[in-house]
């Protein structure tokens, strides 16, 4: 793998990790949110979009670490 896919692979682990971090934060405000109120609904939307940019980053990650070239 090339120094350039490997620099690009580790900044999309960083920002996934970083992703990640805000969701378990998210989390714990949620925890303690009553699921009966508009901040938990909007709060529970923000998670599963930042769930799915997680997702996206880490599959990123992956196909970069594990991409050969056409040669």
């Amino acid at each position: 793998m090339s120094e350039a896919l490997k620099r690009m692979a580790a900044e999309y682990r960083a920002n996934a990790g970083l992703l990640l971090k805000r969701i378990n934060e998210l989390k714990s405000e949620l925890a303690r949110t009553d699921c009966m109120t508009s901040d938990w609904t909007r709060l529970r939307g923000r998670i599963m979009i930042l769930e799915s940019l997680y997702a996206d980053g880490i599959s990123t990650a992956r196909y970069l670490e594990n991409y050969h070239g056409g040669n």
